[in-house]
């Protein structure tokens, strides 16, 4: 729906016809203000003029100035009531306005003073396809009068579609293509429509004869391309997206729907670097830059995304989508307090963004913010309850809010959406257990097992779901299986270093001598804290003190997590340099520093008086899980062992996730000799293990 100019010159004598001459002239070059210019001197001439008033409201429409336009077009109508052009041209400018109601009623009135002007008719449809009016659309199409041609049957086809009115759309291309057999437009527009309406299959034989027409278009083969890769043909598809870059290199198109095929089978190497030669050829396009970082994120190379991301939004500030996608890839690097502004960025944009608001939920969870973090789950899954994700993070969040039943519901609400969400059948294992229900837990986990053999199945190449495998056989107490699991995950294609510091902690529990060189190869390559981390947490429970101090010297301090921080001190201390695990104790934070130079004495000097303070210092932070881990040692060093196991339940409560203070109540048992009860904590200690927090180990899962 263009502006259109009337060509007619007739005025107040010469001076006014050559106005309108160069002014039309100035037009169609695309000098809109010239335009302007010379109509706004014609009508200060005849300032009555219809046909200077209409073509000053096409010139401003234009240039964009729709309000303006549109008083010219009325001031033009009130003088002519019967001029059809104006009527025409002010359909137009009132749809730029998306007054869509008005628009109709002026194309209206000038399909009923001129009926042979089908673009009347286009504008009375697209108007009420607006306004959600199918019929109406649908009855406006139909009027479309025919052209000798038969391309008003294209036409038609085009806007049925647009109003979801397919079979119709259908019905116009057959017609056309029985009219019209050796027409590639046909063809190429019944493949369309047939793609459009979900009918690839049906579709692929379309492409196939416009191609034998037109062996040599591009857009035809990535077209077809397109339409094989979404029949579920993607070999096929993949050598149409090839043919179309041999014949036209520059096509962007093509690299980029290759790229988007490749993505699809897991193929995201290859994604990546269709997406850049597509980005050579432009690299302002929004979609193409954020699929890119999705390319990357999906890789596990979160900060490497961001850059795309960031361009993305450079080339559109309200793409929500972008925003959204920085804030996952910090989110996914651990950085949960900087991903929120992100979200929010993404909300301002899109107030109901169902995805943004689970993300910034699951944010607000990870730093504290509990409560807003469930009520944000809440919005989201208003806005989308069918989002299994959702669910899964609602019931995490509610079940460490306690609301047990509220975690268990969610969870399973997840799963009906999602049977094959491995994670959630791990989760479901856990809430399972924490409320006794050890033989529906063992069910859930063997469910998780049978639903990531099918993953790993899919994708071979791909590290998450082995990872996913280690942390259910964890549960189960398979622990070498589950290391086994692990070095897939790290060894595979596409990696998944999350899993090393649960392999780490399977290790350090199995006392298993040397860890696999390919774990100790993939830390050592990796630069997150959090496996190394876990590595130096087992080298400690070999007592490679020298070791353990290396690598936290090679961490930032705010890096380091408490734990972390602990193992320093006494990793120091033993060493024989007392001073410089007090200098680290100081750069703690100064909740910490007490604890921490307990623990310093306590290895420094006599451990019954670092036990004494230590008490103190639960008695004054009850919830401090590493001082009453402490206290729970410095009992089990004095053989006090029932005095252990009162200590060891008290870090349980501080941070019931925590599978350590089960393996010093094992330990405790056994010694008072109640194999039983030791037995039972061991099988505790194993079924948590995974779930260690990220407060005190830095191995906990990230469930986002």
């Amino acid at each position: 729906m263009t502006e259109v100019t009337d060509e007619r010159t007739s005025g107040r004598g010469p001076k006014i016809g050559d106005l309108f001459t160069r002014a039309n002239k100035a037009y169609d070059s695309g000098d809109y203000e010239a335009a302007l210019r010379l109509l706004s001197d014609a009508l200060a001439i005849d300032p009555e003029n219809v046909v200077a008033l209409n073509n000053k409201g096409a010139a401003l429409d234009a240039l964009g100035k729709h309000d303006l336009a549109e008083s010219c077009y009325r001031r033009a109508l009130a003088l002519d009531d019967g001029y059809e052009l104006a009527w025409h041209n002010l359909g137009n400018c009132l749809f730029a306005q998306e007054e869509y109601g008005g628009a109709a009623k002026a194309y209206a009135r000038a399909s009923a003073l001129n009926p042979e002007r089908a673009e009347n008719f286009i504008g009375i449809a697209e108007s009420h396809a607006e306004l959600g009016e199918t019929r109406r659309a649908s009855a406006a199409i139909a009027k479309i009068p025919p052209k000798e041609d038969d391309s008003h049957l294209l036409t038609q086809a085009d806007l049925y579609l647009s109003v979801q009115l397919g079979d119709k759309a259908m019905r116009c291309c057959e017609q056309y293509v029985s009219c019209h057999p050796d027409d590639v437009a046909g063809h190429v527009h019944l493949g369309g429509v047939l793609q459009e309406i979900g009918r690839y299959k049906d579709a692929i034989p379309s492409f196939e004869r416009a191609l034998k027409l037109s062996p040599d278009d591009a857009q035809i083969w990535n077209n077809f391309g397109y339409t094989c890769f979404c029949a579920g043909k993607t070999e096929r598809a993949l050598a149409a997206f090839d043919k179309s870059i041999e014949i036209d290199p520059s096509y962007k198109h093509a690299w980029y729907n290759k790229g988007y095929a490749l993505h699809g089978v897991d193929r995201l190497e290859e994604a990546v670097e269709c997406y850049r030669e597509a980005l050579k050829i432009d690299d302002k396009d929004r979609v193409l830059l954020n699929n890119h970082g999705n390319a990357l994120y999906n890789l596990g190379r979160y900060a490497e995304s961001i850059p795309s991301f960031v361009a993305a939004i450079t080339a559109d500030p309200n793409y929500e989508i972008a925003w959204n996608n920085i804030g996952n890839a910090l989110e996914k690097m651990g950085i949960h307090a900087e991903a929120i502004p992100f979200h929010d960025r993404s909300l301002e944009i899109r107030p109901d963004f169902d995805y943004a608001l689970y993300a910034k939920g699951v944010c607000k969870a990870a730093i504290g913010d509990v409560e807003e973090g469930y009520d944000l789950l809440l919005e989201s899954l208003d806005i989308n309850p069918s989002y299994d994700e959702a669910w899964k993070a609602k019931s995490s969040v509610a079940r460490q809010l306690g609301r047990m039943d509220d975690a268990i519901s969610s969870i399973d609400r997840a799963l009906t959406i999602n049977p094959e969400l491995c994670e959630a059948w791990i989760d479901r294992g856990d809430l399972l257990v924490a409320v006794g229900d050890g033989v529906g837990a063992e069910q859930s986990y063997a469910r998780a097992l049978k639903c990531v053999a099918k993953a790993i199945a899919a994708s071979p190449s791909d590290g998450e779901p082995w990872r996913i495998r280690a942390e259910t056989l964890v549960r189960v107490g398979r622990h070498a299986d589950a290391l086994d699991a692990a070095v897939r995950a790290v060894t595979s294609p596409h990696s998944d270093i999350t899993v090393l510091p649960l392999a780490f902690d399977v290790c350090r529990l199995s006392g298993v001598d040397g860890p696999p060189q390919e774990l100790l190869k993939a830390v050592k390559a990796c630069a997150a804290p959090a496996p190394l981390l876990a590595y130096a947490r087992y080298l400690g429970a070999r007592e490679r003190w020298g070791d353990v101090v290396d690598i936290l010297y090679s961490r930032d301090m705010e890096e380091l997590t408490p734990a972390s921080r602990l193992l320093f001190v006494k990793a120091l201390t033993l060493l024989g340099d007392p001073e410089a695990a007090d200098s680290v104790a100081a750069d703690s934070p100064k909740p910490e520093r007490a604890r921490l130079r307990a623990e310093i004495e306590m290895n420094a000097a006599g451990k019954e008086f670092a036990a004494d303070r230590l008490e103190e210092i639960l008695s004054k932070w009850p919830s401090d899980h590493a001082a009453a881990m402490c206290v729970a040692k410095g009992f089990m060093e004095k053989r006090a062992f029932r005095d252990a196991i009162v200590a060891a339940e008290t870090a349980i409560g501080s941070d019931e996730a925590d599978w350590e203070p089960y393996e010093i109540i094992a330990d405790a048992y056994e010694a008072l000799g109640m194999t039983d009860k030791s037995d039972e904590a061991k099988r505790r200690a194993g079924q948590l293990l995974a779930r260690c927090a990220d407060q005190v180990c830095g191995a906990g899962r990230d469930d986002a």
